[in-house]
């Protein structure tokens, strides 16, 4: 429980603008209300996992838009979401992570629930993460 509030401060401390520094970027919606929902699994046990990093990208630029970590059921949800295309990159230590693309929050369909995602056990490199614990500080057995 102490990991999981330390991982949701420092996200949030992320999405806050530096003192003296431009807001410009942050767009903040009255009456936002677009969700993203889900779960994720552990792809070879089939078990829930909790704690697992879940970021919402904006698809238009890359920009950090929301994360949050599973909690202890394996779910996740991602609230305050402006009408637009998002992606989403799920990552945990010693599993492989995941990238989702091309998720659309219409003001007509706010509310997105991706289901079940898989995550395999390894430490392979991945676009925007890099590498995972295991393959960049092995543990010598």
């Amino acid at each position: 429980m102490k990991t999981r509030s330390i991982i949701t401060t420092m996200v949030m401390c992320m999405l806050l603008p530096l003192p003296g520094g431009s807001a410009e970027h942050v767009k903040i919606e009255i009456g936002s209300k677009g969700k993203i929902s889900g779960y994720i699994l552990n792809g070879t046990s089939g078990l829930l996992m909790k704690d697992v990093s879940v970021a919402v990208y904006a698809a238009a630029d890359s920009s950090m838009v929301a994360g949050t970590i599973t909690n202890g059921d394996g779910s996740f949800v991602i609230s305050m979401l402006a009408a637009g295309t998002y992606l989403i990159e799920i990552s945990h230590r010693g599993f492989t992570g995941k990238q989702i693309t091309g998720i659309v929050i219409k003001t007509e369909q706010p509310e997105i629930h991706i289901g079940g995602i898989q995550l395999e056990p390894g430490g392979k490199k991945t676009k925007r993460l890099g590498w995972n614990y295991p393959d960049f500080f092995p543990l010598k057995t």
